[in-house]
């Protein structure tokens, strides 16, 4: 067979009937769970134009569907592969040396039953496009298609390169994988998520990095970890974008951002909730390093919590600039609770830092000499407006004034 590999490991994938675990080198799972057991399961592959979809190859297995991909997949095409039972792969590569360009592959499932695809030896699951750009393949998962690691995996579960995107949409999810986290998109790559799950990645959830985007209009982020930033969603260098426009990003770890991290990078929340995560610095959100951003204009940060290991916090958010590396935060909407004390009450809507009340349960706005550092112990809500350059906020509310 012509070089099959990325298909011939995506259909067995998309086939998979069952629970998946991330995997790639070694390591332990953050989500943990059993393999999957062995086998090409059946599936059907349509081709779709319009509204109208042509059945290509019936009763044939996932490896089968693959491989009439990798044959007669059609520049501009737009495929469907129905998966109908669990199972497991290695690495699936959709590239265009395999595929032609410009192509559209959606993973669902027959009816709204799970089904599992998990990873037979350890490395990712799907790459989707190659490193050099120009493939411009979109992978979509969609229905109950399940993705799971590997315990001993130490890659993330999908990666995305340039030119290339990922959609999740549905009840698709991404989940258990090991020390490589979910998701990562770099080099342009895409990220857009309008519905599903990604949870119980160790290594974080999603990492978008060095001109990549992810965009979130639903679904949801949670319990996942990471050892440095951005437990649910990491945000690092120059040009790298995170839009959120609705979803939820909740019950994440982190040293920094425990649902957020951004370093060098940009975040613009407008719709949705990030609550009950945690982290040392910046439950909710934590933003440094040189050209970094955080725009609020609408939105909730609830009930996260940040332990104040290095005697600044910001339970709700916290950023961190320096002369150098200035990081801004510019807030016209949305909402950011605070507390009263320092003692978190579970199921609250409060942010609090819970080692010392000198910490910013709302917001801890942080630079390095210390004369400019900015705190917020009291809500932020919609009527508390800041534009923050590095140095002294201006611009707030001053009926309820820092502190």
């Amino acid at each position: 067979m012509k070089k099959r590999t990325v298909l011939t490991g995506i259909i067995s994938l998309l086939l998979v009937f069952g629970m998946v675990l991330v995997a790639c080198d070694t390591g332990t799972n953050g989500g943990g769970g059993d393999e999957i057991p062995l086998g090409s399961p059946k599936s059907q592959l349509y081709s779709v134009s319009g509204v109208t979809e042509t059945l290509e190859n019936a009763g044939a297995t996932l490896e089968d569907n693959l491989n009439w991909l990798d044959d007669y997949a059609v520049a501009n095409g737009d495929y469907i592969i129905k998966v109908s039972a669990s199972g497991s792969m290695d690495d699936i590569e959709l590239m265009s040396w395999s595929l032609a360009n410009n192509v559209d592959i959606t993973l669902t499932t027959v009816g709204a039953a799970e089904v599992i695809i998990g990873l037979k030896s350890n490395g990712r699951l799907f790459t989707v496009g190659d490193w050099e750009g120009g493939d411009n393949i979109t992978l979509t998962l969609d229905g109950s298609i399940t993705l799971r690691g590997k315990s001993s995996n130490v890659c993330e579960l999908v990666r995305v390169n340039k030119d290339a995107e990922l959609v999740l949409t549905g009840n698709a999810k991404i989940t258990g994988n090991n020390s490589g986290g979910g998701v990562q998109a770099e080099d342009g790559g895409k990220i857009t998520m309008s519905g599903g799950k990604i949870s119980g990645n160790n290594g974080g959830g999603v990492k978008v990095e060095d001109n990549a985007t992810f965009t979130m209009n639903n679904g949801t982020i949670s319990g996942n970890t990471s050892v440095w930033g951005g437990g649910g969603v990491c945000v690092r260098d120059s040009g790298t974008i995170f839009t959120m426009n609705g979803g939820t990003i909740s019950g994440n770890k982190a040293e920094r951002g425990g649902g957020v991290g951004v370093e060098r990078g940009a975040f613009a929340l407008s719709i949705g909730t990030i609550s009950n995560n945690t982290a040392s610095q910046g439950g909710g959100v934590g933003i440094s390093g040189s050209g970094s951003s955080f725009t609020m204009t609408g939105g909730t940060i609830s009930g996260n919590t940040a332990s104040n290991d290095y005697g600044f916090a910001g339970g709700g958010l916290y950023v961190f600039s320096k002369p150098g590396e200035v990081s801004t935060f510019n807030k016209t909407g949305g909402i950011i609770y605070g507390d009263t004390d320092n003692i978190h009450t579970p199921g609250s809507t409060e942010n609090t830092v819970v080692n010392g009340a000198f910490g910013g349960h709302a917001v801890w706005l942080y630079t390095l000499n210390g004369t400019d550092n900015q705190l917020r112990n009291a809500d932020a809500g919609p009527s508390v407006n800041v534009s923050w350059d590095g140095t002294t906020p201006i611009g707030f509310d001053a009926s309820t004034p820092w502190g």
